[in-house]
Protein backbone atom coordinates (compact mmCIF):
# COMPACT_ATOMS: atom_id res chain seq x y z
CA UNK A 1 0.00 0.00 0.00
CA UNK A 2 2.85 2.28 -0.36
CA UNK A 3 3.79 1.95 3.88
CA UNK A 4 6.91 1.63 5.79
CA UNK A 5 7.02 -1.16 7.68
CA UNK A 6 8.02 1.46 10.84
CA UNK A 7 4.96 3.46 10.15
CA UNK A 8 2.77 0.24 10.56
CA UNK A 9 4.87 -0.55 13.61
CA UNK A 10 3.93 2.55 15.19
CA UNK A 11 0.90 3.06 14.71
CA UNK A 12 0.19 -0.41 15.89
CA UNK A 13 1.79 0.55 19.06
CA UNK A 14 -0.45 3.35 19.26
CA UNK A 15 -3.56 1.79 18.39
CA UNK A 16 -2.95 -1.29 20.58
CA UNK A 17 -2.25 0.90 23.95
CA UNK A 18 -5.41 3.35 23.26
CA UNK A 19 -7.46 0.08 22.03
CA UNK A 20 -7.13 -1.65 25.40
CA UNK A 21 -7.59 1.35 27.06
CA UNK A 22 -10.83 1.71 25.51
CA UNK A 23 -11.85 -1.76 25.21
CA UNK A 24 -11.43 -1.91 29.15
CA UNK A 25 -13.21 1.56 30.10
CA UNK A 26 -16.13 -0.22 27.85
CA UNK A 27 -15.76 -3.54 30.18
CA UNK A 28 -16.10 -1.61 33.32
CA UNK A 29 -18.45 0.87 32.31
CA UNK A 30 -20.58 -2.70 31.82
CA UNK A 31 -20.06 -4.49 35.05
CA UNK A 32 -19.40 -0.81 37.23
CA UNK A 33 -21.62 -2.17 40.23
CA UNK A 34 -19.21 -5.14 40.32
CA UNK A 35 -15.94 -3.16 40.05
CA UNK A 36 -17.42 -0.21 42.38
CA UNK A 37 -19.12 -1.47 45.19
CA UNK A 38 -16.65 -1.60 47.22
CA UNK A 39 -15.36 2.21 46.86
CA UNK A 40 -13.75 4.48 44.30
CA UNK A 41 -10.41 3.34 45.96
CA UNK A 42 -10.73 -0.37 46.22
CA UNK A 43 -12.09 0.00 42.25
CA UNK A 44 -8.70 0.96 41.22
CA UNK A 45 -6.67 -1.99 41.56
CA UNK A 46 -9.15 -4.39 39.87
CA UNK A 47 -9.86 -1.63 37.39
CA UNK A 48 -6.07 -1.74 36.21
CA UNK A 49 -5.16 -5.42 36.39
CA UNK A 50 -6.53 -6.09 33.12
CA UNK A 51 -4.10 -9.50 33.00
CA UNK A 52 -7.39 -10.98 34.93
CA UNK A 53 -9.84 -10.41 31.80
CA UNK A 54 -12.34 -7.90 31.10
CA UNK A 55 -11.93 -5.97 27.56
CA UNK A 56 -14.92 -5.78 24.73
CA UNK A 57 -13.31 -5.55 21.21
CA UNK A 58 -16.47 -2.49 20.35
CA UNK A 59 -14.61 -0.03 23.36
CA UNK A 60 -11.67 0.07 21.37
CA UNK A 61 -12.79 0.82 17.96
CA UNK A 62 -13.10 5.08 19.31
CA UNK A 63 -10.26 5.15 21.25
CA UNK A 64 -8.39 3.18 18.61
CA UNK A 65 -9.70 5.14 15.77
CA UNK A 66 -8.78 8.07 17.15
CA UNK A 67 -5.29 7.47 17.47
CA UNK A 68 -5.17 6.52 14.35
CA UNK A 69 -6.36 9.59 12.96
CA UNK A 70 -4.09 11.58 15.02
CA UNK A 71 -1.32 9.59 14.17
CA UNK A 72 -2.31 9.93 10.74
CA UNK A 73 -2.55 13.24 10.77
CA UNK A 74 0.88 13.82 12.25
CA UNK A 75 2.61 12.35 9.59
CA UNK A 76 0.21 13.69 6.64
CA UNK A 77 -0.94 10.43 5.67
CA UNK A 78 -4.01 9.69 3.90
CA UNK A 79 -6.40 7.78 6.77
CA UNK A 80 -8.65 5.65 4.60
CA UNK A 81 -5.73 4.08 2.87
CA UNK A 82 -4.10 3.44 6.02
CA UNK A 83 -7.35 1.97 7.33
CA UNK A 84 -7.47 -0.18 4.39
CA UNK A 85 -3.46 -1.75 4.71
CA UNK A 86 -4.31 -2.27 8.47
CA UNK A 87 -7.48 -3.86 8.24
CA UNK A 88 -6.87 -7.41 7.60
CA UNK A 89 -3.83 -7.20 10.40
CA UNK A 90 -6.78 -6.02 12.81
CA UNK A 91 -8.74 -9.42 12.15
CA UNK A 92 -6.01 -11.06 12.37
CA UNK A 93 -5.19 -10.00 15.90
CA UNK A 94 -8.78 -10.92 16.81
CA UNK A 95 -8.77 -14.25 15.72
CA UNK A 96 -5.37 -14.57 18.00
CA UNK A 97 -7.43 -12.88 21.11
CA UNK A 98 -10.42 -15.25 20.73
CA UNK A 99 -7.97 -18.36 20.81
CA UNK A 100 -6.79 -16.36 24.02
CA UNK A 101 -10.70 -15.99 25.32
CA UNK A 102 -11.08 -19.84 24.79
CA UNK A 103 -8.08 -20.26 26.94
CA UNK A 104 -9.21 -18.19 29.56
CA UNK A 105 -12.85 -19.52 29.58
CA UNK A 106 -14.54 -16.24 29.24
CA UNK A 107 -16.96 -15.11 26.33
CA UNK A 108 -18.13 -19.12 26.48
CA UNK A 109 -21.43 -20.12 24.70
CA UNK A 110 -24.54 -21.96 26.03
CA UNK A 111 -25.05 -25.66 26.50
CA UNK A 112 -24.32 -27.43 23.70
CA UNK A 113 -24.44 -31.24 22.73
CA UNK A 114 -22.88 -31.22 18.87
CA UNK A 115 -19.68 -33.60 18.88
CA UNK A 116 -17.33 -30.50 18.88
CA UNK A 117 -19.17 -28.96 22.12
CA UNK A 118 -16.31 -28.24 25.18
CA UNK A 119 -16.17 -28.89 28.86
CA UNK A 120 -14.43 -26.27 30.82
CA UNK A 121 -12.53 -26.87 34.41
CA UNK A 122 -13.38 -26.23 37.96
CA UNK A 123 -13.06 -22.59 38.71
CA UNK A 124 -13.56 -21.26 35.01
CA UNK A 125 -16.11 -18.66 34.45
CA UNK A 126 -18.33 -21.23 32.30
CA UNK A 127 -18.01 -23.58 35.63
CA UNK A 128 -18.59 -20.88 37.96
CA UNK A 129 -21.34 -19.78 36.03
CA UNK A 130 -23.85 -22.77 36.05
CA UNK A 131 -22.49 -23.85 39.74
CA UNK A 132 -24.39 -20.59 40.65
CA UNK A 133 -27.09 -21.67 38.75
CA UNK A 134 -27.11 -25.37 40.53
CA UNK A 135 -26.75 -26.74 37.25
CA UNK A 136 -23.77 -28.73 38.46
CA UNK A 137 -23.47 -31.74 40.79
CA UNK A 138 -22.39 -31.19 44.15
CA UNK A 139 -18.73 -31.85 44.06
CA UNK A 140 -16.81 -33.38 47.13
CA UNK A 141 -13.08 -32.77 47.69
CA UNK A 142 -12.00 -35.94 46.50
CA UNK A 143 -13.75 -35.58 42.87
CA UNK A 144 -12.90 -32.16 42.31
CA UNK A 145 -10.10 -32.60 39.92
CA UNK A 146 -11.98 -35.37 38.19
CA UNK A 147 -14.02 -35.36 34.43
CA UNK A 148 -17.52 -35.00 36.58
CA UNK A 149 -16.02 -32.11 38.15
CA UNK A 150 -15.97 -30.01 34.92
CA UNK A 151 -18.27 -27.84 33.24
CA UNK A 152 -21.67 -28.90 31.14
CA UNK A 153 -20.56 -29.02 27.31
CA UNK A 154 -20.85 -26.08 25.99
CA UNK A 155 -20.94 -24.27 22.45
CA UNK A 156 -17.14 -22.96 21.78
CA UNK A 157 -18.28 -19.61 20.74
CA UNK A 158 -14.70 -18.26 21.29
CA UNK A 159 -13.20 -20.57 18.04
CA UNK A 160 -16.49 -20.13 16.22
CA UNK A 161 -15.09 -16.02 16.82
CA UNK A 162 -11.37 -16.83 16.15
CA UNK A 163 -12.71 -18.64 12.53
CA UNK A 164 -15.10 -15.36 11.86
CA UNK A 165 -12.64 -13.00 12.08
CA UNK A 166 -9.87 -15.36 10.38
CA UNK A 167 -12.23 -16.28 7.27
CA UNK A 168 -13.13 -12.10 6.93
CA UNK A 169 -9.20 -11.61 7.44
CA UNK A 170 -8.98 -13.82 4.79
CA UNK A 171 -11.75 -11.90 2.09
CA UNK A 172 -10.42 -8.57 3.11
CA UNK A 173 -7.00 -9.45 1.29
CA UNK A 174 -8.77 -11.10 -1.51
CA UNK A 175 -10.99 -7.56 -1.74
CA UNK A 176 -7.98 -5.55 -1.36
CA UNK A 177 -6.89 -5.35 -4.68
CA UNK A 178 -10.63 -4.93 -6.58
CA UNK A 179 -11.30 -1.86 -4.27
CA UNK A 180 -12.31 1.16 -6.34
CA UNK A 181 -12.20 4.06 -3.40
CA UNK A 182 -9.92 4.44 -0.21
CA UNK A 183 -11.10 3.12 2.64
CA UNK A 184 -13.66 0.27 1.21
CA UNK A 185 -11.72 -2.52 2.63
CA UNK A 186 -12.25 -0.82 6.00
CA UNK A 187 -15.40 -0.05 5.39
CA UNK A 188 -16.28 -4.34 4.66
CA UNK A 189 -14.90 -5.30 7.47
CA UNK A 190 -17.29 -2.59 9.29
CA UNK A 191 -19.66 -3.87 8.00
CA UNK A 192 -19.77 -7.73 7.73
CA UNK A 193 -17.78 -7.68 11.53
CA UNK A 194 -21.13 -6.75 13.60
CA UNK A 195 -23.28 -8.99 11.54
CA UNK A 196 -21.32 -11.94 12.34
CA UNK A 197 -20.97 -10.64 15.88
CA UNK A 198 -24.78 -10.32 15.74
CA UNK A 199 -25.41 -14.03 15.74
CA UNK A 200 -22.28 -14.97 17.45
CA UNK A 201 -23.95 -13.29 20.71
CA UNK A 202 -27.10 -15.03 20.46
CA UNK A 203 -24.93 -18.35 21.47
CA UNK A 204 -23.09 -16.51 23.62
CA UNK A 205 -24.59 -16.29 27.57
CA UNK A 206 -21.56 -14.80 29.27
CA UNK A 207 -23.46 -11.48 29.04
CA UNK A 208 -26.69 -10.13 30.25
CA UNK A 209 -29.49 -8.51 28.50
CA UNK A 210 -28.63 -5.02 28.54
CA UNK A 211 -30.52 -1.50 28.54
CA UNK A 212 -34.13 -3.33 29.01
CA UNK A 213 -33.91 -5.25 25.92
CA UNK A 214 -33.38 -8.84 25.21
CA UNK A 215 -30.18 -8.56 23.28
CA UNK A 216 -26.39 -8.32 24.77
CA UNK A 217 -24.34 -4.81 25.04
CA UNK A 218 -22.09 -6.18 22.31
CA UNK A 219 -25.66 -6.78 20.12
Amino acid sequence: AGFDADTILALGTQVFLWGIVGARAFFVAEYHEEFFAAGLWAAIPRILNVAAGGLVVFGALPTAALAAWRFAARRGLPLADLADCVAPGLLVGLAIGRIGCFLNGCCYGGPCDLPWSIRFPPQSPPWLDQAARGLLPPVDGTASAGAEAWSLPVHPTQLYAACDAALLAALACAFTPLARRPGAVFALVLTLHPLSRLLLEAIRIDEPPALGTPLSISQ
